[in-house]
C-alpha cells in the first residue's frame, strides 16, 4: 500500500506491474488495493479497523441473503453461523487480499440475484474478479448452474446473459495472469496446464449456453433438465454426510491435499461441532431453493477438483469460507425445527468456543508455511553454525519466530556471503524459488544438483559461492 500513491494508481495496472516486478499480491487483487487506498487505509490500526468492520458486515449480508430463501429463525441462525465458525472466521477477519472484499460483494449480489432482476446483480459481481480469484471461481461455477435452473422466462434469459458475461470477463482475467507469466498463472501451472483449465471453463460455459437453448426449443431436453433440477432439489442434501464421511477418512488416512496435514484425533476433537452441525445438514427433508442449490454444487465441484485433479492450485481446505456460507444456507431450516433447535443451540455454543483454535490446529493449512518449514528451522536453529544463516523471506519469518538471531535475509536477488554463512533451503523453494522481500519480491530459483547430494553421509553442499546445511525431510514420502 505504501508504494501506491493513490486509488487511481492501483487501477494503472500496467503502472503497477512494473512498479511491483509483475510480482507481490497486487496483481491478484488489484480492486482491493484501490479500495483500501481510496478509504485511506495507510496504518496497522487501520487496517485493523477495516478488516474487522467488513467481518462484522458478512453475518449481517448472510441474513439478508438467507431472509430471501427461508424464515427469519433459520436466517439468524445461518447469520450466526458464518459469524463464529472456524472454517469462515480464519479466512475472512483478516487484512490480507481481497477475499473478505469479494464474499460480501458476492453475498449482496447473490441477494439481488436471487430477486427479480437477476441481471443487475452483475454489478457486484463483476468487481469480484478483481478481488479474489477463488471467490471469482467459485462464483463462475454458481452462475453457470444457477442459469439452468427453473424461472420464469424473463428471468432465464437474464440468468443466462449474466453467467455469460462473467465468463467471459473470469477467462479473459485469468488468461491474462497466464499470458503474463503472473503469480496467479504460475499457481495454475504455468501455460500449459493453465491454459488447459482456461479450456475447461471454456468448454463449461459454451456447454451451459447450448443446454440453456436447448431447453427452450427441445422438449425433451427440456424434461430431461427438469428432471435432474426436481432431484438435486429434493435429493442434494442427502449427499452431505457421505461426503462429510469419504473426505473425514481421506484427511486420516492420506491427508488433506494441498498441504502436509493429517486429521489426528486431536483435531477431529477440536471440531467435533463443526463436524456435527456439518452431519445435521444432512437431516434436511425441504427441498432446496435455487441459490442453496448452486452454491453446494459449486463447493462439492470444487471440493472434487481440488483433491483429485488440481491439488496444490485449488487446495481443498481454502474451500471452507465457501462451504461454511453453503452450509448455513442448507442448516438453517433444520435448526428451527422444535425437536433440534436445543440441540442446534448448544451446538452453536460449542461451535463459539471453537472460533479461533490455537496455532498448532492451522499450522499447514496455508499455502506458504508447512510443518517440514517449522521442522528445517528448527534443526537449523539447533545446528553448531558458527556463521549466519541466510534464507528467503518466508523462512526468515519463521526463523524470527523461533527466535533466530544470526540471521540474513537478501533485500535482492544478490546473495553476498561469508565463508562461514549457511543458505537454509527448503523443499518448498527447491519447488517454487527463492523469495527476496522489499521491491525485489520475485522468485529467483536456486539451483541445485540434487545428483551430487549425498544423502547418507553428513556433509556440506558448495556451488562454489554458498554452503548448504542439508537436513532429512520427515514429511515426504521419501526422506530427502
Amino acid at each position: 500500500l505504501e508504494k501506491i500513491p493513490n486509488a487511481a494508481a492501483a487501477l494503472n495496472y500496467p503502472r503497477m506491474l512494473r512498479t511491483f516486478h509483475y510480482r507481490q499480491h497486487y496483481t491478484k487483487y488489484p480492486l482491493f488495493y484501490a479500495i483500501t487506498r481510496l478509504l485511506g487505509v495507510r496504518s496497522p490500526l487501520r487496517a485493523a479497523i477495516f478488516s474487522a468492520s467488513l467481518f462484522a458486515l458478512l453475518p449481517l449480508l448472510m441474513y439478508l441473503l438467507t431472509s430471501r430463501l427461508v424464515g427469519r429463525t433459520a436466517s439468524f441462525l445461518a447469520a450466526v453461523l458464518v459469524s463464529i465458525a472456524p472454517s469462515f472466521v480464519y479466512t475472512m477477519n483478516f487484512f490480507s487480499g481481497g477475499e473478505p472484499l469479494a464474499v460480501a460483494f458476492m453475498l449482496l449480489g447473490l441477494y439481488i440475484y436471487s430477486g427479480n432482476r437477476p441481471l443487475l446483480s452483475l454489478a457486484l459481481f463483476l468487481p469480484v474478479l478483481l478481488l479474489h480469484p477463488l471467490t471469482s471461481l467459485f462464483l463462475f461455477i454458481v452462475l453457470l448452474a444457477g442459469s439452468l435452473l427453473p424461472g420464469s422466462p424473463e428471468h432465464s434469459i437474464e440468468r443466462i446473459t449474466c453467467a455469460m458475461i462473467f465468463s467471459v470477463g473470469f477467462l479473459s482475467w485469468i488468461s491474462l495472469q497466464i499470458v503474463l507469466g503472473l503469480p496467479l498463472g504460475y499457481m495454475m501451472g504455468g501455460d500449459s496446464q493453465g491454459l488447459g483449465i482456461i479450456g475447461i471453463g471454456a468448454f463449461a460455459s459454451a456447454g451451459t449456453f447450448a443446454i440453456w437453448l436447448a431447453k427452450s426449443t427441445r422438449p425433451a431436453v427440456n424434461r430431461l433438465v427438469s428432471l435432474l433440477e426436481d432431484l438435486l432439489s429434493t435429493r442434494l442434501s442427502w449427499l452431505i454426510i457421505p461426503v462429510e464421511v469419504f473426505f473425514l477418512v481421506l484427511f486420516m488416512v492420506v491427508g488433506v491435499p494441498g498441504s502436509e496435514q493429517r486429521a489426528t484425533p486431536s483435531l477431529l476433537a477440536y471440531y467435533l461441532p463443526l463436524l456435527a452441525l456439518i452431519g445435521i445438514a444432512g437431516l434436511r427433508k425441504t427441498p432446496l431453493d435455487d441459490t442453496t442449490t448452486c452454491l453446494v454444487l459449486g463447493v462439492l465441484a470444487l471440493a472434487v477438483a481440488g483433491a483429485f485433479f488440481f491439488p496444490h492450485g485449488l487446495p481443498v481446505y481454502r474451500l471452507a469460507p465457501y462451504g461454511t456460507i453453503a452450509l448455513s444456507l442448507l442448516i438453517g431450516p433444520v435448526l428451527e425445527r422444535r425437536r433440534i433447535l436445543p440441540l442446534g443451540v448448544v451446538l452453536l455454543a460449542l461451535l463459539s468456543a471453537t472460533t479461533y483454535p490455537p496455532g498448532r490446529f492451522y499450522f499447514g493449512f496455508q499455502e506458504q508455511y508447512y510443518p517440514s518449514d517449522v521442522d528445517a528451522a528448527i534443526h537449523a536453529l539447533n545446528s553448531t553454525l558458527s556463521g549466519r544463516i541466510a534464507t528467503d523471506t518466508r523462512m526468515g519469518n519463521v526463523m524470527i519466530f523461533l527466535g533466530a538471531r544470526n540471521l540474513l535475509v537478501p533485500s535482492s536477488s544478490t546473495l553476498r556471503l561469508k565463508p562461514k554463512d549457511c543458505l537454509l533451503v527448503t523443499r518448498q523453494m527447491v519447488e517454487y524459488g527463492f523469495y527476496p522481500p522489499g521491491a525485489e519480491w520475485y522468485r529467483v530459483p536456486f539451483q541445485i544438483d540434487l545428483g551430487e547430494v549425498i544423502p547418507r553421509a553428513d556433509q556440506t553442499y558448495s556451488n562454489g559461492a554458498v554452503r548448504l546445511l542439508l537436513l532429512r525431510d520427515n514429511y515426504g514420502a521419501e526422506s530427502d
